[in-house]
């Protein structure tokens, strides 16, 4: 019956966590089937030396321990507490049943002991659960003895401590009291001073309060009321001081009220100030109801307990009781403040009790209204001191502010003004005087002598040039005299947007290739055939537009989006976004970027020039459009300006979903400016085909012969074998990284052989330091990928002594080039270029195959040379997402990347690769 008991409280009761510390398999094996058959509940965790029964307990303590006495690595008496207690009850278990080692286990901290046989391991549940239960005992024994004895320790303290009399009547059929140190210290007596013929309190008290007292007694002892009262007691002076009496009856079990005790706590000094807190409130009501400022009073938690009639009419309320309650329902802060901090801030303020602080806040009227207030305030205590409270008294400054900003404003405002046209003056002085210098300069050096035709010639185009900028710059200032005084005029008429934006293109295309800048164009189709507006202006927006993102960019490109928007339940919208990789701008630059007279700070006028008015005639321009610009812009991140504006009414069917063939490259006759025709014989040292066939091509195209080397060790044999030939190479253009022999090591053992012909270095690396290294290594030159066709054959024309024909290479390029590169040279066909590039791309996905195969093997040199390879070739023909994909490639296989980081460049890079194979 009693295994039957056990097992069911097991059973019944939450898990209980045992550890099972036992050698023998077959011992531990009974004892777990116990418990899985008769406490299922029981989560048994077994160990089998002393090593790991320790490890264990240091993570967690179990609610049971069970250990064999004697195991492989030590005693169980080591998992025991050695005279400390134990956190758990433990049980030891042995099979040999020696008493002594019993003994020395149960000193040690064991509550049992078991002898193993097949009957005390099947019945180890029920013994679990008697010592569990001898643990419950013992545990709450003690913590039993453990209140008593600080209960008794704690009415000590508070009756040595507290700051009440304490008394007590044991028997209430007595007139007999005990009385604690602190009654007799409270009436002025040492302990035990008092007479011992007087037993009873009434002997002290005043006869006036006798009445109430008892009356007080009376209601506690019939009517149960709590006794709580104030009475006068006499001193040992004779003087009689207020005291607060309260005390609690003891009842027996027939009901009868046989006991007394309580306390009483001096309160004369709170006594005698109610007295005069009652009157001085007298006078402070007379003042809150009548004063001609606003009064509050408001815990901190945000309850406004009281307001003045004054304030309430200032905030428009009909009274004091309607303010009230709307806070009550909103709260002090949002029925008072518009401003959330200041509430906080008051209160951090008025940290000193009673110290006066002032402040300028607005309050809240209940139209909603700000007004602003005067605020004097400081934090007191309630009248109970019980809690802090906030005190102020308002005063209405709202005429008296408005005042001030208004002159505040206009003083800004007129400084500000001055300051801008100051600005304006400085930056139109400096933009007139810099072209009429050079106009004067070189007027007087015509008049002064005689000069050469090509001299005289240079300095006419000078003086035109510098002529040009200072029309630009007065038709700039008339044009913004016009929009003021609403006289430009606007001639709308039908034309074509594409048209528009590649003659922007053309016109600025000189000045991108002089910053070596990209100046592309993307089409987003459908887009109308014709628009219905002022094509005039909408250029002279575009150039300025273009013109400023060109200015304001170092590195990268421009590039123009043009595309037709039809935003809901309007008509269509016609937009060109024109984004650059500029210096950006931060938000408070481009508040003030449209302003006449202002660039975004001074800096940009001293580096860039500029007198700040392009942006601001192009905004009131598109204005008159019936448009917009809006600009996003972030430091050192480039910008977007987006121009958008009405394009009339737009028929059906007139849309396009391609340019007309008329925008080709083919429309440019070539007979217009033929190719140049050079001499020489050049060696192409170039590992990789698609730049191999690009150049090559670009080279033929110029009448030159072409001998190709797949790595530096096949240029050096080559130049030597034509130097024992007798027919030298002109020129050798060098790719620095080759397999087998780099560049580098190639240049330099030609030099060391005597070769003294010019070497250009061709790579895709454009740090100054590679540069340096380069000429270091004994290169002529330097050209790095992407290449124009203008610098590389301009650098060939040179070091091979001859000079290109002045108008060589003018001929525009095509306006839906991607990018800077010798694909955008004038002298391949259209037919070719098409034919090298759709080479390039079909080998694409070989390039990517061997790539992920070398990442996967971990082959970082192979895969470092690829990206190389990629990055250069894609450069040329003006991929330039995917070339640059392939540098971060190429630069984390040389830095050993993780795997991680490689494998989702090369997934960047795919996607990036089969964008151009679609």
């Amino acid at each position: 019956m009693a295994t039957v008991e056990a097992k069911q409280i097991l059973v019944e009761s939450q898990t209980t966590n045992i550890l099972l510390v036992e050698d023998d398999s077959a011992h531990a094996g009974l004892i777990r089937h116990a418990f899985k058959q008769k406490a299922p509940k029981t989560r048994l965790s077994v160990v089998q030396t002393i090593g790991e029964a320790k490890a264990w307990l240091a993570q967690s303590i179990p609610d049971l321990l069970i250990a064999d006495l004697r195991l492989p690595d030590g005693h169980a008496r080591e998992l025991l507490a050695h005279g400390e207690e134990l956190p758990f009850p433990a049980i030891v278990i042995t099979a040999r049943g020696s008493e002594d080692e019993v003994v020395k286990a149960l000193k040690a901290g064991a509550l049992d002991y078991v002898v193993k046989s097949a009957t005390t391991l099947a019945d180890m549940p029920r013994i679990a659960e008697r010592t569990l239960d001898q643990w419950k005992n013992l545990v709450d024994r003690k913590q039993a003895e453990e209140a008593l004895r600080k209960s008794e320790e704690r009415f000590d303290l508070a009756v040595r401590g507290t700051n009440d009399g304490l008394w007590d009547w044991p028997d209430l059929s007595k007139d007999e009291e005990w009385w604690s140190p602190r009654w007799y210290e409270l009436l002025g007596y040492e302990d035990g001073e008092v007479p011992a013929s007087i037993t009873n309190f009434r002997a002290f008290l005043h006869p006036d309060d006798l009445p109430a007292v008892e009356d007080a007694v009376r209601a506690h002892l019939q009517e149960h009321v709590p006794f709580d009262t104030e009475y006068r007691l006499r001193t040992k002076s004779g003087a009689y001081r207020w005291f607060r009496g309260r005390g609690q009856v003891v009842w027996n079990e027939d009901g009868k009220a046989v006991r007394m005790s309580g306390s009483i706590q001096d309160i004369h000094e709170h006594k005698q100030a109610d007295e005069a807190l009652r009157e001085s409130e007298k006078r402070y009501r007379n003042l809150f109801d009548n004063a001609p400022f606003g009064i509050t009073l408001t815990t901190l938690d945000g309850e406004l307990l009281e307001a003045s009639p004054a304030l309430a009419e200032m905030l428009g309320y009909e009274s004091p009781e309607e303010l009230i309650s709307l806070a009550d329902k909103l709260g002090v802060q949002e029925t008072l403040y518009p401003h959330p901090p200041v509430r906080e801030e008051l209160i951090e303020r008025a940290s000193v009790y009673g110290q006066w602080q002032a402040t300028e806040t607005q309050l809240r009227r209940k139209d909603q209204e700000p007004i602003d207030v005067k605020l004097l305030y400081r934090r007191v205590k309630s009248k109970d001191g019980s809690i802090d409270l906030l005190e102020g008294f308002t005063e209405d400054i709202t005429k008296r502010k408005r005042a001030e900003q208004e002159l505040a404003q206009a003083k800004e405002e007129a400084e500000a003004a001055n300051q801008a046209k100051s600005r304006f003056l400085a930056n139109v002085s400096h933009e007139l005087r810099t072209p009429m210098t050079a106009v004067m300069g070189f007027a007087d050096l015509l008049l002064s002598r005689d000069l050469p035709l090509a001299e005289r010639r240079e300095h006419v185009q000078t003086i035109h040039r510098n002529a040009q900028n200072l029309l630009i710059l007065v038709n700039d200032i008339l044009d913004l005299s016009k929009i003021e005084a609403d006289k430009i005029e606007l001639d709308y008429q039908d034309c074509s947007p594409w048209e528009i934006v590649e003659e922007v293109q053309s016109l600025m295309k000189i000045r991108a290739m002089e910053k070596n800048l990209a100046l592309a164009v993307d089409y987003l189709f459908p887009l109308p055939k014709t628009i219905h507006t002022a094509p005039v202006r909408l250029r002279q927006i575009l150039i300025n537009l273009v013109g400023n993102a060109l200015k304001f960019t170092e590195r990268g490109g421009v590039r123009i989006t043009v595309r037709c928007v039809r935003p809901k339940d309007m008509p269509p919208r016609m937009q060109f976004a024109i984004s650059d990789t500029g210096i950006g701008m931060a938000p408070e630059e481009m508040a003030q970027l449209f302003q006449p007279f202002t660039q975004a700070d001074g800096s940009t006028t001293r580096r860039f020039g500029g007198t700040g008015l392009g942006l601001s005639i192009s905004r009131r321009l598109a204005e008159l459009l019936d448009g917009e610009i809006t600009v996003q812009s972030e430091p050192d991140q480039g910008s977007t300006f987006t121009l958008t504006i009405d394009p009339g009414y737009l028929e059906d069917g007139s849309m396009l979903s391609s340019l007309p063939d008329s925008s080709s490259e083919e429309n440019y006759p070539a007979e217009a400016n033929p190719p140049p025709s050079l001499k020489g014989r050049i060696l192409l040292a170039e590992d990789g085909q698609d730049v191999q066939r690009l150049v090559g091509t670009i080279l033929r195209g110029a009448d030159l012969e072409v001998d190709l080397a797949d790595n530096g060790q096949v240029a050096c044999e080559k130049v030597v074998v034509s130097l024992a030939q007798g027919e030298p190479y002109d020129l050798i253009l060098m790719d620095i990284q080759m397999p087998v022999m780099d560049g580098l090591k190639a240049t330099r053992r030609l030099r060391r052989a005597g070769w003294k012909g010019p070497v250009v270095a061709l790579t895709a690396h454009a740090a100054p330091t590679n540069r340096q290294e380069c000429l270091a290594a004994g290169c002529d030159d330097y050209l790095t990928k992407p290449i124009t066709s203008r610098a590389f054959l301009k650098t060939v024309a040179r070091h091979l002594g001859q000079q290109l024909p002045s108008n060589a290479l003018d001929r525009p390029d095509s306006p839906t080039t991607k990018s800077p590169g010798l694909m955008d040279s004038p002298f391949i066909s259209h037919e070719e270029k098409a034919e090298l590039l759709a080479q390039f791309v079909a080998e694409l996905p070989r390039r990517m195959t061997r790539m992920k195969e070398a990442s996967t093997t971990g082959d970082l040199a192979t895969l470092q040379h690829s990206a190389h390879q990629l990055k250069g070739s894609a450069a040329v023909y003006g991929l330039t997402e995917v070339s640059e994909t392939a540098r971060r490639i190429e630069q984390q296989a040389d830095e050993k990347a993780d795997p991680e980081t490689l494998r989702a460049t090369l997934d960047e890079l795919l996607q990036r690769c089969q964008e151009q194979l679609a």
